[in-house]
């Protein structure tokens, strides 16, 4: 909390039980976790606010909640493997930006979220069989509008309808490969 310039290499952590989030950054400035591994969070795995974060080659799987949750803040996301989180693989609120390069997303409640004035950019990742792959919509009214998804470069596999876009929110696919599943 209200750090910079800070380093977390080669950490494994699981079946947190006392705190809700797992890893809680508030108010850092360059704050980068690379090479780790947390599983079965109770709540968030790791949970960024009002901080710039790099977030980079982890796994992370089987989160209570959100995997990776951004209020206010701005994210590099790269090489990571997100799966079965019973909420978001990655949910960006509350004005933030998120860059995710090189990154899978799957078998998670919803991919990933952006609402109330945030943006997020997928380049080069994977989403696959999320229940809902990619959701963009206004919250807080606070904010003056929705959410933003640019998915360009990548693979998204699973039902069509979703995609669920709110009003005053837009999801854009560009040169990307998209392969429908059947629903049961």
């Amino acid at each position: 909390h209200d750090t910079a310039n800070v380093r977390l290499s080669n950490i494994t952590m699981s079946d947190n039980a006392v705190v809700d989030d797992m890893i809680h950054i508030v108010y850092g400035r360059d704050v980068t976790l690379e090479d780790f591994r947390l599983s079965n969070a109770v709540a968030d795995a790791i949970d960024v606010d009002i901080s710039d974060v790099s977030i980079l080659r982890g796994r992370i799987a089987g989160s209570g909640n959100d995997a990776i949750d951004l209020m206010s803040a701005k994210a590099v996301i790269a090489r990571m493997d997100i799966s079965t989180s019973d909420d978001k693989g990655v949910s960006v609120g509350e004005a933030s930006r998120a860059v995710i390069i090189d990154t899978v997303l799957r078998e998670n409640d919803i991919g990933v979220e952006s609402k109330d004035a945030s943006e997020v950019q997928i380049l080069h990742s994977e989403l696959l069989a999320n229940r809902v792959q990619v959701s963009a919509y206004q919250k807080n009214w606070r904010y003056g509008g929705g959410g933003t998804i640019d998915i360009r470069k990548s693979v998204v596999t699973g039902p069509l309808t979703d995609l669920k876009a709110g009003r005053r929110s837009r999801i854009s696919i560009s040169d990307s490969t998209v392969f429908p599943m059947p629903q049961s």
